[in-house]
């Protein structure tokens, strides 16, 4: 409807054929001229009102749906046809109500950028952590290597050392069984030597008895030599006990350095042992905690999915409140009851499949609003197969005046 005040020319137009007509017709009364002008001011006042409340309806329900381009549009012809605080009044609410859905509209865009930066933010810690464990399970492999290649290398040198002390050990005890063997075989050549003398000097006395000087001569000398043969014989047998202690000596050093070697093989196994060990709970901690990141993953990806889930069923029930159309209607039989009954628009794929409608009538120029629930809507209109549900308490408007705004749409399954 376009809108009627008394800027219009249309409107000046008939004021003026009104006065010609009256100035033609002289003969009617003065007051009769003014009693008329007056009704049809009144008239147009009417119409203005009524223009103006069709506007600023109009106005909300574009705000509702969020068509704001739509709702400025009407409010700024509204605004033109505001007379009275009263009017004023109800124009500021509607423009009111626009900003709040605006601002909703924005804080929404910002709740959605925010939750994306976290995601992405989230994402990048978790890459980076990756790439430090993976750096740190690198070293550590390293490390471990070269410790056991430094263990495997002290192993190898300490047996060298051992087989050389043992090869030395044996020379000594080789050199020993030698110079005991030339020792044993000294003792039997003078042995026999002595031997042979002693026959030859009883030869010579049995011959030459009478020769005492020579006798003396060859006792003494047979006396001198066995003296020097025994001091040879001490001497080579302190040699042999000497020797004997070197060789007892030389086996305490290889049994000893022996037994060295023994227990450094032993602390080398050990640290060995330990070095597994370590490996082994390194490997554990490590699989714990890709357990525990595979955990939380999973319950992250969980928690997405619900939340993914919901963000759906939000959009799908703002979607489907967008193209829900109330209008209240009377029933036969109905005891003049007001109904209200509606249809809604059919969104694939079909995200819940039982919906609650929360809406409120009211009447025009009226702010008392009448809260009702549509439960398990269908959107099929009509008193007897569609959905009908009572506006109560009864709206003191005619029925085609009802106005009937939806407030928001929820999920009926639970």
């Amino acid at each position: 409807m376009n809108s009627i005040n008394v800027n219009n020319p249309l409107i000046f137009g008939v004021i003026a054929v009104f006065f010609a007509t009256n100035i033609f017709f002289a003969v009617i009364p003065t007051a009769t001229a003014d009693s008329n002008l007056l009704d049809l001011v009144d008239q147009l006042d009417k119409m203005d009102e009524q223009d103006f409340q069709i506007l600023l309806n109009k106005a909300d329900d574009c705000t509702i749906v969020r068509n704001f381009s739509c709702s400025e549009k009407q409010l700024r012809k509204a605004a033109k046809l505001a007379k009275g605080s009263k009017n004023k009044k109800a124009l500021s609410r509607s423009t009111q109500n626009l900003q709040s859905e605006k601002n909703r509209v924005n804080d929404e865009i910002r709740a959605r950028a925010e939750e994306e930066r976290q995601i992405r933010l989230a994402r990048e810690r978790r890459e980076a952590e990756e790439i430090a464990e993976a750096e740190r399970e690198e070293e550590r492999l390293r490390t471990a290597q070269r410790e056991q290649d430094e263990s495997s290398s002290s192993t190898i040198n300490y047996g060298l050392s051992f087989m050389q002390g043992f090869n030395d050990a044996l020379n000594v005890q080789n050199n020993l069984g030698k110079i005991q063997n030339d020792a044993l075989r000294d003792i039997n050549r003078i042995t026999q030597e002595r031997q042979a003398k002693a026959d030859a000097d009883r030869q010579a006395a049995a011959e030459l008895r009478a020769q005492e000087n020579d006798k003396i001569r060859q006792q003494n000398q047979a006396t001198r030599r066995a003296q020097d043969q025994q001091a040879r014989l001490e001497r080579q047998t302190r040699l042999q006990e000497q020797e004997q202690a070197r060789l007892k000596l030389a086996q305490a050093q290889i049994k000893t350095r022996a037994d060295a070697e023994e227990a450094s093989a032993k602390l080398a196994y050990e640290r060995e042992q330990e070095h597994q060990q370590k490996l082994a709970r390194q490997q554990e901690e490590k699989n714990k905690k890709k357990k525990s990141q595979e955990m939380a993953e999973k319950e992250a990806a969980k928690l997405a999915a619900q939340k993914a889930e919901k963000v759906a069923r939000e959009t799908y029930l703002k979607d489907i409140a967008s193209g829900i159309q109330f209008r209240a209607i009377t029933c036969i039989g109905g005891d003049g009851k007001f109904y209200a009954s509606g249809t809604m628009r059919r969104i694939k794929p079909e995200v819940v499949s039982l919906i609650d409608v929360h809406y409120r009538a009211y009447c025009p120029g009226s702010t008392a609003y009448i809260s009702g629930i549509a439960h398990n809507f269908q959107g099929v209109p009509g008193c007897f197969t569609g959905d009908t549900y009572e506006i109560s308490p009864k709206p003191p408007c005619k029925v085609d005046q009802v106005r009937i705004q939806v407030i928001k749409v929820v999920s009926g399954e639970n």
